[in-house]
């Protein structure tokens, strides 16, 4: 039963095997007991081992060696200014009265031009009649102009105010 070079090589039947069957799978080498691989590690050929001076030299500093990013200078300062913010919203809150709100800046101040507008329109229509009057409604026109007059000018006093609180509706 020959089948030539290329057959597979099988053992007699019972014997006992003793190299590998697989001839490209060889026995593991098994390890030298006399080499010590660490020493001979530690050994370079031709260079030089390095000393305890040079050790203590630290490595060179590069450019920028120790200073902060400036992206993070930049967030700092973004959390400074939004910190004051909420602190300064807490102050408005704990001063503002309860069932009122504090009315923004913008809104305060177009209020206070649209109140002086109609002041000065007031006065102007105030200053337009005539000095003696004995027309009864010509009488209420003059009292009803000075009473807007008085509730005007006060309004300006109160949105003249840096912190002007409104009661909520």
């Amino acid at each position: 039963m020959g089948l030539g070079r290329n057959a597979p090589h099988f053992p007699a039947r019972g014997a006992r095997l003793t190299h590998p069957t697989h001839p490209f799978r060889p026995t593991p080498p098994q390890p030298s007991p006399t080499k010590n691989f660490l020493a001979a590690n530690m050994v370079v050929e031709g260079a030089p081992r390095p000393s305890v001076a040079d050790a203590a030299v630290p490595p060179p500093k590069k450019e920028g060696y120790g200073k902060v990013p400036e992206y993070l200078e930049t967030r700092k300062a973004m959390w400074k200014v939004e910190e004051a913010a909420r602190q300064k919203e807490a102050e408005i809150k704990a001063a503002c009265p309860p069932g009122h709100r504090m009315l923004p800046e913008e809104e305060r101040t177009e209020t206070l031009t649209l109140v002086t507008t109609s002041l000065d329109a007031a006065k102007k229509d105030l200053l337009a009649m005539p000095l003696r009057i004995e027309i009864p409604s010509a009488l209420r026109r003059k009292a009803d102009l000075e009473a807007k007059i008085a509730k005007l000018e006060d309004a300006v006093k109160i949105f003249s105010r840096p912190r002007v609180f409104v009661k909520l509706e």
